[in-house]
């Protein structure tokens, strides 16, 4: 809705993985996720992944459906799928 394009693949996954060294990592239609983004209810109102979990969603517009040409621009992807992060907490928060 934000940006004009719907979400441009058939489908799309979110893998937890153990001692995950990042945060999380997109591919296109996969998202892997550290183990400690998982957590009960109220675990979620000391420390929510829900910044992550968007941010790493946003790449499969900035970063995988449309890319930089080259590495030294990797700035612009991560720049909005930061962007995209507080657009999601706006409309999940209001």
């Amino acid at each position: 809705e934000y940006f004009g394009v719907k979400y441009p693949y058939p489908k799309y996954a979110q893998v937890v993985v153990s001692d995950f060294i990042f945060g999380g990592m997109e591919n296109i239609t996969a998202t892997t996720l550290t183990d400690t983004t998982l957590h009960d209810k109220r675990a979620h109102l000391d420390f929510t992944s829900d910044d992550l979990v968007a941010h790493e969603l946003a790449h499969q517009w900035w970063g995988d459906l449309i890319t930089c040409r080259d590495w030294s621009h990797a700035w612009l992807n991560e720049g909005f799928a930061t962007y995209s992060e507080v657009l999601f907490k706006e409309h999940d928060l209001g």
